[in-house]
């Protein structure tokens, strides 16, 4: 480790860079982290340091975004001219190019453009305790899941489409009701919750304390008011 640092610093000497980009040291890719957690070491002095997201970051939270319109024809043609490592993911059978695809739907950040590339910049490394995020849920995806939104992307049509139909009827029928609606977004859905039972100004909705802000950007759109409970030390009920 304290070599790479040494190279690294070499390198900036030399080339004074306006900024620096590496992956996130949330990676499951033991190359990933080690590189992250040396960058971080060597550009304690530099304020100009952006993490970017791979198909092994874990818990990325970007707050910087770029409109990489004008360049995603050259990005593209570059993924197709990498050698790829993808066969030794846990998503084997793609093509180098589907899984950029996938990856990139599948981490796509609400509010941003069809070709909008997120960013997390970098914090002194005596911030970094503070800045590790405990997530409340992580989904679980497997070759069936990638295999379903690969096939989604490559029909071109990624709204309202067949797919979209399909759920709503298998849902239906799940559940026992004449329709059901596909939203958005969950946001959309707890929103849509609490419009239909009649939940508005006045109301109180009690939620845990440690909860998703869908849940309550949800309530406050209807104008109730959230009341957090925290859970029973003994039984981990609320």
């Amino acid at each position: 480790m304290n070599q790479m640092v040494y190279e690294i610093e070499d390198v900036l000497k030399k080339i004074v860079p306006d900024l620096i980009f590496v992956h996130y040291e949330e990676d499951t890719h033991q190359d990933h982290r080690a590189l992250a957690e040396a960058t971080i070491t060597a550009t304690r002095y530099i304020r100009n340091v952006l993490f970017y997201e791979g198909p092994t970051t874990q818990d990325f939270s970007p707050t910087v975004f770029v409109d990489i319109k004008n360049t995603m024809d050259m990005k593209l043609a570059a993924i197709l001219a990498h050698h790829s490592q993808v066969q030794k993911t846990n998503i084997e059978g793609l093509s180098n190019l589907g899984h950029r695809a996938l990856h990139s739907h599948l981490s796509r950040y609400p509010g941003q453009g069809a070709t909008c590339g997120g960013l997390c910049p970098s914090a002194p490394l005596h911030e970094y305790s503070l800045m590790r995020m405990i997530p409340h849920s992580r989904p679980t995806l497997d070759h069936e899941e990638c295999a379903a939104v690969t096939a989604v992307l490559r029909s071109g049509q990624i709204a309202q489409g067949e797919e979209v139909s399909r759920f709503e009827g298998a849902l239906a029928a799940l559940v026992g009701v004449r329709g059901a609606a596909a939203v958005s977004s969950g946001t959309a859905a707890l929103h849509l919750a609490l419009l239909a039972l009649d939940i508005g100004e006045g109301d109180e909705v009690v939620i845990p304390s440690f909860v998703c802000t869908a849940l309550l950007n949800a309530i406050r759109y209807v104008r109730a008011a959230p009341v957090f409970a925290d859970i029973n030390r003994e039984t981990f009920q609320y």
